[in-house]
């Protein structure tokens, strides 16, 4: 059941997941095993469960209740594309219950400019400048460019790189398989703009049509940036949720 060779604490939370998703659990009233259970189970150690069901709980997905058990919050069963989560577009588009596609736009190679600083990089460092866009039941959705140092490009794959089609695959798939780097987290910018006339073009929809703009930067486990990630969203046609946790005290219950 747990492959050794990928994150146990990512297996345990994606196995939870799997379960919650299907109905699992409603037996016990929502109830998860508890932690030493859930370890004898998937032959993990309780640090590990423990740790997957606090993602869980900092994601909204269940309830830690101390002294009681940890229990799937049921309003959040149903939400898909969380905004706390980075998750490939072609998961986001297929959980929304959209057939996904993707078409590659273009990839250059130009000195990095304005993305150095996010990036680590002085202004003249060549980046490698990917442009996607994403289709949901044929509909472009989705327009993503991904900024790479060109420096972490291994020499061996540099030869035809803007023809490469390996860029259609998911941006975190071709950093770990080409240039080992494991995208950790992201630290993001969101906000609301509008489509100009090129990204009307892209996206299918009209001039000055509202859209949703995450930038984004991601970063290794050495917290080094990696890839910087820019995101056109159509909030017509995707959407997001969050769960979110009261932070207490408030103001007027503090001493």
């Amino acid at each position: 059941m747990i492959e050794r060779s990928v994150p146990l604490v990512e297996q345990v939370k994606n196995y939870l997941l799997d379960r919650i998703a299907a109905g699992g659990y409603s037996e016990s009233g929502g109830r998860l095993p508890s932690e030493h259970q859930l370890s004898a189970e998937l032959d993990v150690s309780r640090s590990t469960v423990r740790e997957a069901l606090s993602q869980l709980a900092r994601q909204g997905t269940v309830i830690r209740r101390h002294g009681i058990g940890t229990f799937v919050n049921q309003h959040a069963r149903h939400l898909t594309s969380s905004i706390n989560e980075v998750v490939e577009f072609h998961e986001m588009i297929t959980n929304q219950g959209y057939d996904s596609d993707v078409h590659l736009i273009g990839v250059e190679i130009q000195p990095a400019g304005k993305k150095a600083a996010e990036l680590g990089l002085a202004t003249d460092d060549d980046v490698v400048v990917v442009d996607k866009v994403f289709l949901a039941g044929g509909n472009p959705v989705i327009f993503c460019r991904n900024t790479v140092a060109l420096a972490l490009i291994p020499k061996e794959f540099r030869k035809g790189l803007t023809s490469d089609s390996a860029w259609r695959e998911p941006i975190y798939k071709v950093l770990l398989e080409r240039c080992h780097e494991d995208v950790m987290h992201h630290v993001a910018r969101i906000r609301a703009t509008t489509a100009g006339r090129r990204l009307a073009e892209t996206l299918a929809c009209s001039s000055g049509h509202p859209l949703l703009f995450i930038s984004e930067v991601g970063y290794n486990v050495d917290q080094k940036p990696v890839v910087l990630c820019l995101e056109y969203y159509r909030d017509d046609l995707i959407h997001f949720h969050a769960v979110r946790g009261l932070v207490r005290p408030f103001s007027w219950e503090a001493d």
